[in-house]
């Protein structure tokens, strides 16, 4: 079962559509406390917490992944997916992405949807 932490801006119809297809351990980023805190703190915490990250943000949130990889700091993974992505799409990536694979071959990983 794949951990992901859930970025503020991501859409949660497609978490839901995710959730009813597949068991996922998800938390969203507001429910833990990081509604307003940058991207570097989201991945920091993600790291921690061995919780994949997926977003919405195609321009600042994988910057600073890569800072983050590229600087030897862990980074437990990041799937972003464009918001202007079909829902129904978005949910089909993501649920294949949760059945086919596990939480430790995402380690370093930088994944854009659709595949």
């Amino acid at each position: 079962m794949l951990r992901i932490l859930v970025d503020n801006d991501f859409n949660e119809r497609i978490l839901r559509g995710v959730q009813s297809r597949t068991e996922i351990d998800a938390v969203l980023a507001r429910a833990v406390g990081l509604e307003d805190k940058p991207d570097p703190e989201l991945l920091s915490w993600a790291a921690v917490e061995n919780r994949i990250i997926i977003s919405h943000d195609l321009q600042t949130m994988p910057v600073y992944a890569i800072t983050r990889v590229r600087g030897g700091q862990p980074m437990s993974g990041l799937i972003l997916v464009p918001q202007e992505l079909r829902i129904g799409k978005a949910v089909e990536e993501l649920t294949m992405i949760a059945l086919c694979s596990d939480q430790g071959e995402w380690r370093n990983m930088i994944v854009y949807v659709p595949l």
